[in-house]
């Protein structure tokens, strides 16, 4: 197995520091003038190639870099077992057997098995007699028993999500499946299917307010009052059966209700996309079977885990990248002989 100096390891996590992620959205213009339809299509095929042979040459800076550092790349090749024998690691594909005196797993979770992430690191702590919490998907979309066309493809900006005493406020989107978006997403860490959620509309709002704008517009129309505080179809919805009634003309008791429904509609929650379509894993290594400064093993020397395997996760928006860059750093400065 090869010794890295730190130097080189510094090398190593410079380049990685070196490394953004970068996005090129793809944008059109249409002008009803003429009935005509001008795309910039061609703009952002041209802007989206440079970025990705951009991303191409700093993840071949970084391979050249470790491979400078008298470390092998294997693609294609699949662990099939891990163990230690006589103090040291067998790792075993189909047709060739590794040998070293520190092993790191960075196998990551189970989320989009198609990318690799089996869940077989988690099978490798099993091996050794380590703790891995309860596997379940995070960070994934919610599957909800609700009226999804009549909302579907409306994005919410800065609305309150919550469960319980877990409240995210943050954009929301409805889909044909139930809801997805920032605000889903965070929830869906804590809850499993069979909760109902509620959703404020508008969390800066409180009731007192609401009842103060809506007796100021009690001349206007249920529909044309709420289209102040929601998107069209939101109101639609809202305002159901009574939507071309005055404000004036609702019973207390409906006013009421429509109050309720913009600081706190019901939204049954059925359940939530599966792991192989959620973007993180939930559940991992036991932290407490790993020493937070070294991240190896307690019970297994030299054993070290980084990564999603870990029973980590945070929100989307690069959370989880860097916490797997810090701990696969942390683990791989790490001498064997120390």
């Amino acid at each position: 197995m090869t010794q890295v100096s730190v130097e080189g390891l510094k090398k190593v996590k410079q380049a990685l520091l070196d490394f953004k992620n970068q996005a090129a959205p793809m944008s059109y213009t249409v002008t009803n003038h003429n009935q005509s339809c001008q795309s910039d299509a061609s703009k952002s095929v041209n802007k989206t190639r440079q970025t990705v042979e951009e991303l191409t040459q700093r993840v071949k800076t970084l391979e050249n870099k470790i491979q400078e550092l008298g470390a092998s790349i294997l693609t294609n090749t699949e662990v099939v077992s891990v163990k230690k024998v006589d103090e040291q690691f067998q790792v075993k594909s189909s047709d060739q057997t590794f040998t070293s005196d520190k092993l790191i797993v960075t196998t990551g979770g189970k989320s989009y098995p198609s990318t690799g992430s089996t869940g077989f690191g988690h099978d490798i702590a099993r091996h050794f007699k380590l703790h891995v919490t309860d596997l379940e998907a995070a960070e994934s979309p919610l599957l909800t028993d609700f009226p999804h066309k009549a909302l579907q493809g409306i994005s919410l900006d800065d609305v309150t999500l919550s469960y319980g005493k877990h409240k995210i406020t943050h954009d929301l989107l409805f889909t044909h499946f139930g809801l997805s978006g920032p605000a889903a997403l965070r929830l869906s860490s804590f809850v499993k299917g069979g909760e109902i959620a509620h959703l404020d509309f508008l969390p800066n709002q409180c009731q007192e307010n609401l009842k103060t704008y809506f007796e100021e517009n009690r001349e206007k129309s249920v529909k044309n009052t709420l289209k102040g505080l929601v998107p069209e179809r939101v109101a639609e919805f809202l305002a159901g059966d009574k939507a071309d009634s005055k404000i004036k003309q609702l019973h207390p008791k409906d006013l009421e209700n429509l109050i309720s429904q913009l600081k706190g509609m019901e939204i049954p929650i059925t359940g939530k996309m599966s792991l192989a379509k959620s973007f993180v894993t939930k559940g991992g290594v036991d932290l407490k079977e790993i020493n937070p400064k070294t991240l190896e093993s307690k019970k297994v020397p030299h054993l070290h885990f980084a990564g999603e395997v870990l029973d980590i996760n945070a929100h989307t928006g690069g959370f989880n990248i860097t916490s797997a860059l810090c701990t696969g750093w942390v683990a791989g400065i790490q001498s064997p002989w120390d």
